[in-house]
């Protein structure tokens, strides 16, 4: 700004007296820096300084929102204080935007802005800081406007304090360190004899001391009269500007500002809601910690360590980082308890993996001392990497401590390698581990033998570094992982024969062999060993009984056989001997099963196949025989001729393999394709019976129904449509998963991603819990052909899993939901779908939720009415859907109008309303159908003014009435009093209810006699299979076929009352609403 508009804005100050000039007014539209306005502002200052100081509270007062003629030149110079404060209050409003947190665009860096005037103003003023009259205005008007009650006053003006105060301070600071200096001086001017210069120091040291002392006390002021009060405001936003103040002012000045109080107020703020305030608190905390503490101080944090222990387990990760940092540190001061160790220390298994490390670090520091072996892979990633002398102990260690916290759960030995992997070579001295291995071995005389648990420990260790060697990419994993598998090739025929006795280590350690690099063989001569380690898995395999270790025996010799190595060939040579030697066992097993009916030998021979067939295609040695075998297995288990569902289960699994196998060799063979259709439409007849099969075993059926999904996924999803195996769902198979679905309760279990904690009461932390194994099973499953199956969509199967899944807010089953919900957001974009495939799936699920209106039933249509407005969006709807809505609409309003317990239904209408679904005439129609017969009811209903029985009618009335156009009045919400008084009613006319009428036991008999009947059919159909047992070789599968037949029946029956449901006029749909909407709510029970 030039002299000459100086001057001129001078005059104008001077003639303009009844209001104050918006000298600020660049700042709001980012014209001008902040620093060129406060140099001309200081300017002014010095010049006019009355009109400067009622300009700065013009710019104090617009950053709050407020006029800025709000407090002119001449109510400064005429009222007080007091008065003024009085009349802002009451000129001001509480409101959600104003500058300082406004999105505008125009007030986009306000705050910015904002705190660089403070910033300039305080390193560009100079001694007019030090003349008690610039300083003391800000600092008085500032601290009084803390005090408002309107919200955006009160936080401008701590924002603005604040900010005033770090400049302060930073001030203060800069010139403590100058008085540092000139004693530094004075010294030396006193040993040179300097005198005249000495005094000029004095001098200067006395005007410094003078301005400390000034600075100190207006801080004093502002940490006494504002931040004290502030740290415990309401707002969060401000309490967050105090912590960080506190925090600010104490790291900065500790000498003076780290005391007593400053404890004081970090230990409430460490319980602050606000997840900002505790993480600055909880980091200032963290940065004590690495200081020299007073040890007057070490006392006060003592008191703060249960505080910051639990706050581990805060809901904020940036909390719990900082939190288990502070714990390092503090360990290291004050030695934590064990108790207070294990607190911290499971947190090595949460998903974050952030946590995981800063848990890691603190796991190293308090647990282990420090005494691991801390060489990084950068450092010597090399073979020998348990060439260490400690390399053993520090293995058990960290085995020991896995044991003691995991509970036994190995799936968590993966996220305790990857944290640990970098921190510790321990992790990597696979050498030693396997050395571990042998300790108690002939090999090694005078060593005791590590426990079960150990040695299982160890070996997921060496499975879990082979994982994340294969997940990393650059060269020095990739050769780390040919080194360890070169140890392991080497060690592993030991092992197997070391614990051929023991089947839980056989098992892990046949789980080993499938993670190796077989590229290892090409690099050194480990012929003999590798010939020893196939022999070992195949006689574990001819010897074991246990499926889990067969499988994991047949993947790895699969492996051999297929992967590309200098030794493939005799790998191919041994699985071919295995395989034709476990398919002639069976064979003869299955001829003594037939003859003698020996059932025990032939499970473990199924097992064994099973764990071929399952990873290579041995349907050439199998032969076609074998297949009426299985099938014959699994239709005498149908027709209960025979009760092993072990055996069962083993055949299912085994043509679940077979048909994937045969279908890869269809491909090839088109000739064959005939077959092929006839044994696959056979499966799933078998595994679409077991389903159905309401007395078979749990298990069972369980995995009959995973197989049968799985089946379906292959043949008749997307990838196989058009071709000529593509196989269509019939109404029976999804009927079958309809009705097997709606079987499975929602049960909860404890989520096992995180290990409980102990301490969980006294740190106020909640176990998160989640869907159990087999309800996620069975809906990931049907969500999965839902999205897969074109044939599915098309069916009522979407609609029952809504139903029965959608109204669930269980973690997983929620998110499953979700993907659902998404694939028929987009599917108009796929031609296999039509844009009202979403909408009808919506509606009837809705139908269904709607129930008997029980207060399950009504919560239930609650929550899947959200999901239905979240993915339907607003409206309008086409004509068609708008059509079929109001049918909804209408059947739901008037079969909550048929019973007053049926009202709370209207909560979940009310939904719809006002979402534009319908046409406005539409809206009217509806209103003019239900108003009238909705009057009278609340009339009758409404017992004076208590209108608790009847408000959910009234304000759905009252919604629709405001969407049409029409002024009604508004229901008044009923009081806690007025529908406990309805509760006691309902109870005590529950007590005097007469028993249920003769009438409708009358009605429920049709439905039981149709019951005996198809019992006493399948009864029959039971009688004649076990009368007409077939030969060996003529082995029919009626029994399956009839069961299929027998629930084809049900479900086209159902079918055609759909259809003639369908076909009705709508006159007659208006006639009888109740009925037929309850037809269709019940379907599916």
């Amino acid at each position: 700004m030039s002299l000459n508009s100086r001057k001129k804005r001078d005059q104008g100050l001077e003639s303009n007296s009844s209001s104050t000039k918006d000298y600020f007014d660049p700042l709001h539209n980012e014209i001008l820096d902040p620093r060129a306005l406060i140099l001309d502002w200081l300017h002014l200052y010095s010049t006019h300084e009355k009109e400067a100081l009622a300009s700065f509270l013009s710019l104090i007062l617009q950053s709050c929102g407020l006029s800025k003629n709000l407090v002119t030149l001449d109510d400064l110079e005429e009222s007080d204080m007091e008065n003024l404060l009085s009349k802002i209050q009451e000129d001001s409003k509480d409101c959600d935007e104003y500058p300082l947190i406004s999105k505008n665009k125009g007030f986009k860096n306000y705050s910015s802005l904002y705190h660089r005037v403070y910033f300039h103003l305080i390193r560009e003023a100079g001694d007019k800081i030090y003349d008690g009259i610039m300083l003391n205005f800000l600092i008085n008007w500032l601290s009084s406007l803390t005090f408002m009650t309107m919200r955006p006053i009160r936080h401008t003006a701590t924002f603005g304090i604040v900010n005033l105060g770090n400049s302060l301070l930073d001030l203060l600071v800069n010139e403590v360190n100058d008085k540092e200096k000139l004693k530094v001086l004075k010294q030396n001017e006193a040993k040179s004899g300097n005198n005249q210069k000495l005094e000029e120091l004095k001098e200067h040291e006395i005007q410094l001391d003078t301005k400390i002392k000034k600075l100190i006390e207006m801080l004093d002021s502002i940490r006494k009269e504002v931040i004290g009060f502030r740290c415990k405001d309401i707002m969060p936003e401000i309490r967050i500007l105090s912590s960080q103040c506190i925090s600010y002012w104490a790291e900065k000045y500790p000498s003076k500002y780290l005391n007593n109080d400053t404890f004081k107020c970090m230990g409430m703020m460490l319980y602050d809601k606000s997840p900002e305030v505790r993480e600055a608190v909880i980091r200032l905390i963290n940065k004590i910690c690495t200081w020299e503490i007073d040890p007057k101080f070490i006392g006060l944090i003592i008191k703060l360590k249960p505080r910051i222990i639990a706050m581990c387990y805060d809901i904020e990760n940036k909390c719990c980082i900082e939190a288990i940092e502070a714990c390092k540190k503090l360990n290291e001061i004050i030695k934590f308890s064990d108790e207070d160790k294990d607190v911290i220390s499971r947190l090595i298994w949460t998903e974050n993996e952030e946590i995981r490390d800063a848990t890691c670090d603190f796991i190293i520091s308090a647990v282990f001392n420090d005494s691991l072996p801390k060489e990084t892979m950068a450092t010597g990633f090399g073979l020998d990497q348990g060439k260490y002398i400690d390399a053993e102990k520090a293995i058990l260690l960290l085995v020991n401590f896995f044991i003691k916290y995991s509970n036994g759960q190995i799936y968590l030995i993966d996220p305790f390698v990857k944290a640990f992997w970098s921190k510790t070579s321990a992790i990597r001295s696979w050498e030693a581990m396997t050395n571990l291995l042998s300790l108690g071995d002939s090999s090694r005389p005078g060593t005791a033998e590590l426990h079960n648990d150990q040695k299982m420990v160890i070996i997921n260790f060496l499975i879990s570094s082979l994982k994340n060697l294969q997940n990393l990419s650059e060269q020095k994993p990739k050769n780390s992982m040919v080194n360890l598998s070169t140890i392991l090739i080497s060690h592993l025929p030991q092992l197997f024969t070391y614990f051929r006795a023991n089947q839980i280590i056989s098992n892990e350690l046949a789980k080993l062999t499938n993670y190796l690099d077989l590229s290892a063989l090409a690099s050194k001569d480990l012929k003999a060993p590798f010939n020893q380690l196939i022999s070992a898995l195949t006689d574990l395999h001819l010897q074991s009984d246990n499926i889990e270790t067969l499988m994991k025996t047949g993947q790895s010799l699969s492996k051999f056989a297929k992967e590309p190595h200098p030794l493939q060939k005799d790998s191919r040579t041994e699985l071919t001997k295995l395989t034709d030697y476990c398919c002639e066992e069976l064979k003869k097993e299955f001829k003594k099963f037939t003859l003698e009916g020996e059932e025990g030998v032939l499970e473990v021979w199924l097992k064994r196949i099973e764990g071929l067939i399952s990873h290579k295609d041995i349907l050439e040695e199998l032969t076609k025989e074998r297949f009426e075998d299985f099938t014959y297995v699994i239709s005498q288990y149908l027709s209960d001729s025979i009760n092993n569902s072990g055996i069962t289960l083993s055949c299912a699994r085994i043509l679940y393999s077979w048909n994937l196998w045969y279908l890869h060799e269809v491909v090839e063979k088109t000739e064959l394709v005939d077959d092929y259709i006839e044994k696959r439409n056979n499966i799933i007849e078998l595994f679409t019976a077991l389903v159905a099969k309401a007395d078979c075993q749990f298990e069972l059926r369980k995995e009959a129904f995973k197989l049968l999904c799985e089946t379906i996924m292959v043949i008749s999803g997307k990838n196989s449509k058009g071709s000529l195996v593509h196989y269509e769902v019939g109404e029976d198979v999804w009927g079958t998963i309809e009705e097997y679905m709606s079987e499975i309760p929602i049960d909860t279990e404890n989520d096992a991603k995180m290990i409980s904690n102990p301490n969980a009461t006294v740190l106020n932390i909640k176990n998160s819990s989640d869907a159990d194994s087999t309800s996620q099973l069975v809906c990931i499953h049907i969500a999965r052909i839902i999205c897969t199956c074109p044939s599915i969509t098309n069916s009522h199967l979407p609609s029952s899993f809504f139903a029965n899944f959608g109204i669930s807010t269980l973690k997983t089953i929620n998110i499953i939901v979700k993907h659902v919900l998404n694939f028929f957001k987009f599917a108009e974009n796929k031609p296999e779908s039509n844009d009202n495939v979403l909408f009808t799936i919506m509606l009837e699920s809705l139908i269904k939720c709607m129930g008997n209106g029980t207060d399950e039933d009504i919560n239930a249509m609650k929550e899947l009415a959200k999901k239905f407005v979240t993915s339907i969006g607003v409206g309008p709807l086409k004509s068609k859907q708008a059509d079929k809505f109001v049918l909804f609409l209408l059947d739901g309003i008037k079969f909550a109008l048929n019973d007053k317990e049926n009202f709370p239904i209207l909560e979940a209408l009310s939904m719809f309303i006002g979402k534009n679904y319908i046409s406005q005439s539409q809206m009217k129609d509806l209103y003019e159908k239900i108003s009238k017969d909705s009057d009278k009811i609340i009339e009758v209903l409404k017992t004076g003014e208590n209108n608790a029985e009847t408000y959910p009618l009234e304000k759905f009335v009252y919604l629709l009435s405001k969407q049409v156009g029409l002024s009604r009045t508004a229901p008044i919400e009923p009081s806690e009093n007025d529908k406990m008084v309805i509760e006691k009613t309902k109870k005590t006319s529950k007590m005097k209810t007469p028993p249920k009428s003769t009438a409708k036991k009358s009605k429920e008999k049709p439905a039981q006699s149709e019951k005996k009947k198809t019992s006493q059919e399948e009864d029959k159909l039971n009688k004649t299979n076990k009368k007409e047992e077939p030969s060996s070789s003529q082995r029919p599968r009626r029994a399956a076929k009839d069961k299929a037949k027998l629930i084809s029946e049900k479900k086209s029956k159902k079918k055609e009352d759909n259809k003639k449901r369908k076909e009705r006029s709508p006159i007659e749909d208006e006639e009888e609403p109740v009925a037929r909407t309850r037809k269709a709510a019940l379907r599916r029970k």
